[in-house]
């Protein structure tokens, strides 16, 4: 693998050996996701290959304390101008900045905000669950947590209300089981819903 190194004139990427292998004219360079890093200049991130290909030079935007540049499901969330959208893997721009908010791809799925409802689209930008919800979380297992009103529950990805939406607060799923919140009394559920 290669790894980011400060230079006195940018930075630089180097091999196990210690040998430079690309010298980049860039603010930061951060760590490798399989074949692609990012850069940053001025604020604005892009993306490199490690055959020393600039893909995207530095154009999305970077929010205080947000994360960026980190693929889910071989996309990554880009920002341009406030508006939210897609890159894949490749560097290409899949679903242009247009969102009001993007979450995380998992399952083929994303959590995305239109306005000041949320829904759910897949990799082509295709909208698979209607804007309805006032907030959503990511799939995992087969089931998203979605608000409605004040409580949150789950859906399947064909918008199945799953688990009713009587929860204050949900994480995901993992090996079968979510952590739940309701008054103050936290439990794990399983895919049914039962504690």
């Amino acid at each position: 693998g290669l790894a980011p190194v400060k230079t006195h004139d940018g930075w630089s990427y180097i091999d196990r050996t210690g040998e430079e292998i690309m010298a980049l004219p860039y603010d930061e360079c951060l760590d490798f996701q399989g074949d692609v890093a990012v850069i940053v200049a001025a604020q604005q991130w892009g993306l490199v290959h490690r055959f020393s290909e600039v893909l995207l030079e530095p154009q999305f935007d970077i929010l205080v304390n947000e994360p960026f540049g980190e693929f889910a499901d071989e996309m990554a969330v880009i920002i341009k101008n406030s508006k939210y959208g897609y890159i894949n893997i490749d560097g290409n721009i899949i679903i242009p900045p247009t969102y009001h908010f993007a979450g995380d791809f998992s399952e083929g799925l994303a959590p995305i905000q239109n306005g000041k409802a949320f829904g759910f689209i897949d990799k082509k930008g295709v909208q698979v669950i209607d804007f309805q919800y006032k907030d959503a979380g990511i799939f995992s297992q087969g089931l998203a947590p979605v608000q409605v009103n004040a409580h949150w529950g789950f859906v399947n990805k064909h918008n199945k209300m799953i688990i009713t939406s009587k929860y204050d607060m949900v994480f995901p799923f993992r090996d079968g089981l979510a952590w739940v919140e309701t008054a103050g009394k936290w439990a794990y559920i399983d895919q049914t819903g039962a504690v």
